[in-house]
This record gives structure tokens, sequence and C-alpha cells, in this order.
């Protein structure tokens, strides 16, 4: 096989490498290698490299692995473990040897890698970049090895597939470190905020029965004609004195925000633009929630985005206007593949309703759905429960508007009566209760 030569995404590393540095980081090149990787511990057994952990593989008697253990110096291990002295010293090297040393290798790396924890580090730096094992008396197996013809480079580079492999598996595990950290602060900070709620509940309790009987009825008085005043007005005025107050909230739930230019729906945006591994959408959300911004020849409509293990594709968009209703098409292979990933939309439209019911609730809904994510992003089945309430959406209620559009409704007056600054960990919970 053929291999790169050495540059910026190439590192040719090996342990006679001991001055040059890996690009871009602070690791020496020599530092990859099994003769300066170590200690570690494999099948209950100390080694102080890598090296001979490895040798130690090809006998399975206790008494010479233990032999290898004593050995400090990763060139006497392998000069130990080669068949001239085994021979010498009386012990055989194992009969399937050479079938299983590949899968023996990647067992003893990711122990060396998970008791290390500075070795790890220095691997993840390495970040993505081609890791080949090139050197002085490094074999075609293991490494590769230079045609002086032609100046290419030419082996089966087990070694560095193996390194590279390794590092993936520890580049998804702090992934998901970071996914969990996540979610943790979020459930400290709506649990805080529910006991802050209280204790400023029982202050506001205390002071009012200290207050004077005049002033208490001055109090409801003023309360209850602000209610009545705002029974009085209008859905519509309503909606347009709460704008402000809806985008900071959807600001607050989701702060980050992606821009797709889509003048009509027949635009055709590729995966790519969303799957792509550093530049795509969903590498670069740093939270689960995120905003996608459309530009139409009409304006501009948002949309929510979610990115979760749980979801059949691992992300989804919300449309409340349904899933035929999605600004652009979403191209894999030539194919319309936008249905795939609008799991969490509804079949039909929800955004439904004469403008006295529903003057513009397309945000109220993407509230609706973060806040939903919020409350049970622990739940396992918070898709399943999600499609069931999407369900009922589109059901009549009691008043002459779907329930969806009531439960906009009661959501937009919360959203009045709050302060988006200071009460948006009060509000979740209220809105949860709604939907139940």
């Amino acid at each position: 096989m053929k291999w790169p030569k050495e540059s910026s995404t190439v590192v040719h590393f090996s342990s006679q490498k001991t001055r040059q540095k890996i690009p871009n980081t602070s690791i020496f090149c020599s530092e990859l290698s099994t003769f300066n990787l170590g200690p570690v511990t494999y099948k209950k057994i100390k080694y102080h490299t890598g090296e001979a952990a490895f040798q130690a593989q090809k006998t399975t008697k206790k008494t010479i692995q233990k032999q290898f253990a004593k050995i400090k110096d990763p060139r006497l291990a392998k000069k130990f473990g080669s068949r001239k002295s085994s021979q010498d010293n009386g012990w055989t090297i194992r009969s399937n040897w050479d079938k299983i040393k590949k899968s023996q290798m990647k067992k003893i790396l990711l122990a060396i890698f998970k008791q290390n924890k500075n070795l790890r580090k220095k691997l993840l730096a390495t970040n993505n970049k081609i890791l080949v094992h090139y050197g002085f008396r490094i074999d075609n197996y293991w490494g590769v090895k230079k045609n002086k013809s032609n100046n290419s480079y030419h082996g089966k580079n087990n070694y560095g597939i193996l390194l590279m492999q390794v590092r993936k598996y520890f580049q998804k595990k702090s992934q998901k470190s970071i996914h969990k950290s996540i979610h943790k602060s979020i459930h400290k900070s709506i649990h805080k905020s529910r006991i802050q709620s209280r204790i400023r509940s029982r202050k506001r309790s205390r002071k009012r029965s200290r207050v004077r009987s005049r002033k208490r009825s001055r109090k409801r008085s003023r309360v209850r004609s602000r209610k009545r005043s705002r029974v009085r007005m209008n859905r519509e005025k309503q909606f347009i004195k709460c704008s402000i107050k809806n985008l900071a909230i959807e600001d607050q739930l989701a702060s980050q925000v992606f821009t797709i230019n889509a003048p009509n729906r027949n635009t055709n945006i590729g995966i790519e633009t969303f799957n792509r591994s550093r530049s795509g959408i969903i590498a670069q959300m740093k939270n689960d929630l995120a905003r996608l911004h459309i530009l139409e020849q009409s304006g501009a409509h948002a949309l929510i985005i979610i990115k979760d293990n749980r979801l059949v594709k691992g992300w989804s968009i919300f449309e409340p206007n349904g899933k035929n209703r999605l600004p652009f098409k979403i191209i894999d292979k030539k194919k319309n593949v936008s249905k795939d990933y609008m799991e969490i939309s509804p079949e039909t439209s929800i955004n439904i309703g004469s403008n006295a019911d529903n003057p513009g609730y397309c945000g109220i809904f993407g509230i609706i759905l973060m806040s939903f994510y919020i409350i049970h992003y622990k739940d396992d089945n918070w898709v399943k429960k999600w499609q069931k309430l999407l369900s009922k959406f589109n059901k009549n209620s009691k008043d002459s508007a779907t329930y969806g559009v009531t439960l906009a409704q009661k959501v937009q007056i919360l959203i009045y009566n709050s302060n988006t600054s200071k009460q948006l960990h009060e509000l979740i919970p209220k809105i949860s209760e709604l939907i139940k």
C-alpha cells in the first residue's frame, strides 16, 4: 500500500526521531513508538514499556512474561523476544503468533492510553493527522519502507493504523463525556432555579403578611385591572408586543444560529452541509439545540435543529409547517432525503388557523419543543413522547382553535407575563405543566 509523504497533515514517526516534533504540537515523533510508551499493566503484569508487554505475549508462560516485565530497555525486550533468543533460553513462540499479533498490539495500546492520561492527551493532540510508522529497521508489516527510485513510501503500516483506530476510540469517548457534562449543567441550573423560586415566593408571602390591609386591597385592584386589560387585548396585538421577548427566549434556549440561503423550496442543500466532519453544521453545534435561519425571497424563516444520538439519524430538524413544507431539499447522492432528517416534525402543519387565533406562532412552537427537550432529555423515550404529543396538536379543543394553537396561546400569555432575562428557568417548568 502506498502512503503519502511527510507534511502538516501526515506524520512520519519512529523511536529514532527524538528531536523532530509533530507539526503544530509540542510532541516529539519518538513519543508514539512502543519503545517510549509506558508503563502499562497488562493481564495483571506491570511492564516498563509497551514493547516489553508486546514481546511478552509471544508466550503463554507466566514465568517468561515476568522476565519481560523486569526488562527496562525496550531494545533488550525486543531482542529477548526474537526467535533465536527464545530457542537459546528454552521457550517457544506461539504457533498462531502471526495471526494474533495485530490484535494483541491493539489491546496493549488501548491499555497504555487508558492507564496514562498524559500519553492519551498527546495522542489526541495529533487530531486527525495521518500517522505513518517509518524509520530505521522498521519492516513493511508494522510500518513502511521508502523506495529511493521514486521517493515513495510502501507498506502495510499496521502500527500507524492501530494508533489512529485507538485515537478515534478516545475521541468518541471524550465527545460523550462533553455531552454528559452539558446535560448535568442544564439539570443543575434548572434545579437551582426551582429552589431559588421557592425561596423568593416564601419571602414575598411573609412580606405581604406584614403589609397593611389598604395596601393589599390597592395592589389586588391593580392586579385585577391589569388582568382585565390583558384579557381585552386581542391575541394579534399581544403577539406583536411579545415579538422581542419571543426572540430573547429563543436566543437563551438555543443561542447558536446557522444561516442557510434558500430562495425557494426547490433549492438543493447537500447533506454534507450538515454532516461534514469539521465545517458541517452538526460538527459546529456547541450544544444539542440550535436554530436554522432560512433566507427566503419572501423574508426569513426560523427552524430548530436537535443533535441527539437517540434520533434515527443522530439529528433532526423541526418544521411546524409539516414535513412536506421544508423551505429547501436535503440531497444525498442525488436523492431527496429531507423526510429522513425530520423525525421530530409533524406530518402535517400544526401552524394553522385564522389571524385572530394564530397571528404567527411558528416561533412559539419552537419554544415548546426546546422546553420539552430540556425537561425530558434524560428520558430515552423522549422522541416517542414528543411524536405522541404532536399527534394531538391538530385535534379540536374546546375553543374554535386546535389543541396545538390553544397551547401556543397559553405559552404566549406566560411569556407576556414573565421577565425573560430573569425568569427563563421558571418559565420552562410552567410550559411543561401546560403540555401535561
